[in-house]
């Protein structure tokens, strides 16, 4: 029995309620599960939607492109559902090199790539609003 056979079989036993409410998101550690594994081990046997993550993707385990890892992540949710993502840079590669590799930083180095996909992303930074201002003056002109 895998992680994800065990979980699979746990997600059948939850009521609907609680399967219609939850996503997967791509792990950030090697060790773990990429967006292609949770695509290919959960969405395609259960349906349930992966939420991107663009920093875990980075540390994660790299078993696709960025672009074809999104393509899934963005195919798994239901017509109609704007598929959600997540947005953080690494602060060890731009702010404090002593730490992990997937501690977040404090403002955004570089944008979130949607490569034309109608998405919602949720920003993820240690400087809240301010990175959120930052961020739409650097990247949004704004």
């Amino acid at each position: 029995d895998t992680a994800i056979e065990r979980w699979c079989k746990n997600f059948e036993l939850l009521p609907d309620s609680v399967r219609s409410r939850l996503t997967l998101e791509n792990d950030d550690r090697g060790n773990l599960y990429s967006t292609k594994m949770i695509y290919e081990g959960v969405y395609k046997r259960l349906g349930v939607p992966i939420v991107f993550d663009s920093h875990h993707f980075e540390c994660g385990p790299q078993d696709s492109s960025y672009d074809e890892a999104l393509a899934m992540a963005v195919d798994s949710w239901p017509e109609g559902v704007t598929p959600q993502c997540h947005h953080s840079n690494s602060k060890k590669e731009y702010e404090d090199p002593t730490v992990v590799k997937s501690a977040h930083s404090a403002y955004y180095y570089k944008p979130f790539k949607s490569l034309g996909h109608t998405l919602d992303v949720v920003l993820e930074a240690k400087a809240k609003e301010r990175a959120l201002f930052r961020y739409m003056k650097d990247f949004i002109n704004c």
